[in-house]
């Protein structure tokens, strides 16, 4: 087992957590990272739960700080890349298995500046062993819509999010049923205005259950999943939207 050790008092700092701190405001949490078992994010941010015996948000911080840095330090390579520029573009993802790639098993990342809108299909997947298990990023778009159901799949022990949607400018809706994650650093993460509509899914083990970063608060729940037992206490980092009625 591969031990985290943090020398503060030996650099002048009161104690280890204010040392962390320091080094991650400094962006120089390579050759913490480089330290770990299989430089995994998970473990990272357990660790840094544990070490930080500081309010809720100085956590959320960190955490949020050390997510920038794995970005620009993660390996390369997705198992599956959709990447329009422009126009309608319609996919199709069924009975794959997506892992160990360095940085997502399924991507959606439209480059910058790009227009383009997309429907997406995602049913019987498994997403293991990557950074981002799958990723819908359009955050770079400058227009476009995009739509994407995830289904019947499960995303596991990937190091940074099992699914991370975010979005900018562009309307995006995200629907997610009958899916299991595990073990990952977070199981589902959304942020801005990213709708999200989660049912019938089973959210335990990893570090952080449900990421709530979107604002207004999109992402809604159907209130009939199982999001507990996650590591760092966190199942649900800000109360999930209930107002949508199943039919």
């Amino acid at each position: 087992m591969t031990r985290l050790l943090l020398p503060g008092a030996a650099r002048g700092f009161p104690s280890a957590s204010s040392y962390l701190a320091w080094r991650v405001g400094r962006l120089d949490l390579w050759r913490i990272h480089s330290r770990l078992m299989g430089g995994r994010l998970a473990f990272l941010l357990s660790v840094i739960a544990q070490r930080c015996r500081r309010s809720g948000w100085a956590v959320d911080w960190l955490q949020n700080k050390l997510r920038r840095i794995t970005e620009r330090r993660a390996g390369t390579g997705n198992g599956v890349l959709i990447q329009p520029t422009s126009g309608n573009t319609n996919f199709v993802i069924t009975n794959t298995i997506a892992s160990n790639n360095g940085l997502a098993g399924i991507a959606y990342s439209p480059p910058l500046n790009s227009t383009p809108s997309a429907n997406g299909f995602i049913d019987h997947v498994v997403a293991s062993a990557n950074l981002y298990g799958i990723y819908i990023n359009t955050g770079p778009i400058r227009s476009g819509s995009t739509f994407a159901s995830i289904s019947n799949s499960a995303v596991i022990n990937n190091g940074a999010f099992g699914i991370d949607a975010t979005n900018s400018i562009g309307a995006q809706l995200i629907s997610i049923d009958n899916v299991s994650a595990t073990g990952n650093g977070t199981g589902v993460d959304a942020a801005n205005t990213t709708k999200v509509l989660l049912g019938r899914s089973v959210i335990t083990g990893n570090n952080t259950g449900v990421q709530n970063d979107t604002s207004p608060n999109t992402f809604y729940t159907y209130q009939d999943n199982r999001i507990s037992a996650n590591i760092s206490g966190k199942d649900i980092t800000s109360p999930l939207n209930p107002n949508v009625t199943p039919q």
